[in-house]
């Protein structure tokens, strides 16, 4: 059992609402058919064998990332699309949808939230990337993608150093909407680890 600090006042916030800033560390649970999303270590090698890249790169993904997305943007945009999408996932992920959620945030590129979403009898998700921000209501939750979104075939995929050093500036929109967001309630971090330099 994990010990919470102030745990009354956390509980009473789940129900009165919280954002959720979700990384790389949230998608990793197994679902029941054995699927899972890859982790970097995995992501990294799979990607050097897929386009042909020395392993000597291979430590480093932002490296590979700026590496295709110079001279093969197109067809890693399109293995990132197939690589994070999920097709099922664990059921314990439901449980999010026993919060009250305010705005969901994510550096990731999947559609795990949306997938989870999807199974709630309360909520809907506003994606932020496709309509932009909607007068907020009880059951609809913000979702703001900060490096992309596979289901929206518009947007960017950001994995590489230098753009993830400027998705910033490339996504204006998308983090003054979160800065909102963070500003409006407050905010749990699931499987972020304060490695993305953008949104520090």
């Amino acid at each position: 059992m994990v010990d919470i600090e102030n745990k009354n006042i956390f509980f009473e916030k789940l129900k009165t609402g919280v954002n959720l800033f979700i990384g790389a560390g949230f998608s990793v649970l197994e679902s029941p058919n054995g699927n899972r999303l890859p982790t970097a270590d995995e992501l990294r090698k799979q990607i050097c064998d897929e386009f042909y890249i020395d392993e000597s790169y291979s430590d480093d993904l932002e490296k590979i990332s700026t590496i295709l997305k110079r001279n093969s943007k197109d067809q890693f945009q399109e293995y990132l699309r197939d690589k994070f999408k999920v097709d099922d996932y664990n059921p314990l992920y439901n449980a999010i949808n026993k919060i009250n959620i305010s705005s969901i945030i994510t550096t990731n590129i999947d559609n795990l939230i949306p997938s989870i979403i999807d199974e709630s009898s309360i909520y809907y998700l506003n994606n932020i990337s496709y309509y932009g921000p909607v007068k907020r209501c009880a059951n609809g939750i913000e979702y703001i993608p900060l490096h992309g979104d596979i289901l929206n075939n518009e947007s960017e995929l950001y994995f590489g150093k230098f753009e993830l050093c400027n998705v910033t500036q490339k996504n204006k929109g998308l983090f003054s909407m979160m800065e909102a967001a963070l500003l409006r309630k407050p905010t749990i971090f699931l499987g972020y680890s304060f490695h993305d330099g953008s949104v520090n």
